[in-house]
């Protein structure tokens, strides 16, 4: 099972269900490459909005990690 990466502040949980995020086929459940659309177009989430940390390779594992929203 693939675990979720580390919040890198506190911001980041809080942020994390409002993006778009790309399911892994073999691994129901669990997000790879958080998104926002702006213009019709899919932006890939370099860095967090909050603290600037490094973002882009961010994993998302909803079976062991759930929304707090």
């Amino acid at each position: 099972m693939t675990p979720t990466t580390p919040d890198c502040c506190d911001a980041w949980p809080l942020l994390r269900p409002g993006l778009t995020w790309f399911e892994f086929a073999d691994e129901p459940g669990c997000y790879a490459m958080a998104s926002i659309t702006a213009g019709g177009t899919l932006w890939r989430v370099n860095h967090c909005p909050s603290c600037a940390a490094p973002r882009r390779s961010a994993v998302w594992n909803q079976n062991t990690d759930p929304e707090l929203v």
